[in-house]
């Protein structure tokens, strides 16, 4: 890429429907870490009473949670970059809450992974828009 061609591309402006996806990303990402951590907390209480029984899920599941939140996070900050193949990564994976999120509500988890799911199908609209497309297709 030349020097103009670099200036043209750093000199535009993010859309705000895409800055308040990436700032949904960014929260997704801190929410899941700071969750995994309480869980691992949890589990490590729970093995250090002996109660051992059951923790394997629990710790495989934060460590999932784990990986997602440093996918969204490095994710997001990639974004800033332009980078083309962010946007199929983050839409993957809010597929992936959304999908989570509809199997808690529908198995009786109640309520609580409505503002999950609305979160994830709005970061999945703005990436998937028009604008999304055109801030990654550099």
């Amino acid at each position: 890429m030349g020097s103009n061609e670099a200036t043209a591309a750093s000199g535009q402006r993010m859309p705000g429907r895409i800055k308040f996806a990436l700032a949904a990303v960014w929260l997704q990402g801190l929410l899941n870490a700071a969750g995994a951590l309480l869980i691992l907390s949890l589990v490590a209480d729970q093995v250090d009473h002996g109660q051992e029984e059951g923790t394997g899920l629990l710790r495989a599941l934060a460590m999932l949670a784990l990986a997602v939140a440093g996918v969204l996070i490095v994710s997001g900050f990639l974004a800033l970059g332009r980078y083309a193949w962010v946007r199929p990564v983050v839409i993957t994976v809010e597929v992936l809450v959304v999908l989570s999120g509809l199997v808690t509500l529908f198995s009786g988890g109640g309520l609580t992974s409505v503002p999950g799911i609305a979160l994830a199908v709005a970061v999945i609209g703005a990436f998937a828009s028009a604008d999304g497309r055109a801030w990654f297709d550099r």
